[in-house]
């Protein structure tokens, strides 16, 4: 049985946005989105504290940028559709839990990916069509 997490879906390229059942979900404002941004990045891998910090606030984080990450992501889960199994605490850091074809980038790689593998097997009409 699949679950609400499963159901999300998020456009990265271009202005983010996110969606569940057809209908778009608002967000928090920039930390929250840009902690979102960065856990898709890297899908299914853990992203420490540290780098959602210097993906937050670059070089001039506030003294509270740890504790402000920690605060994004509960607010994240809890605005999106299973949220909870969606960004998953592992260690010290956090992971989105995504299929590619839940966001647009992973769409894309995915396309490029058959694309590069069609053209490494002669098949340039296939690769054109991906």
């Amino acid at each position: 049985m699949e679950d609400d997490a499963s159901h999300v879906c998020v456009r990265l390229i271009g202005s983010l946005e996110c969606w569940y059942d057809g209908k778009r979900i608002r967000l928090g404002g920039a930390i929250q989105e840009r902690v979102l941004v960065m856990l898709l990045l890297e899908a299914n891998s853990v992203v420490s504290v540290s780098r959602l910090v210097d993906a937050a606030w670059h070089d001039d984080p506030p003294a509270t940028a740890a504790h402000q990450i920690r605060k994004s992501v509960a607010a994240l889960r809890r605005c999106l559709p299973g949220g909870d199994r969606l960004i998953v605490t592992e260690g010290t850091g956090y992971r989105a839990v995504v299929r590619p074809s839940q966001t647009d980038l992973g769409l894309f790689l995915q396309g490029l990916r058959r694309a590069r593998a069609a053209l490494a097997d002669g098949r340039a009409e296939q690769a054109a069509e991906e």
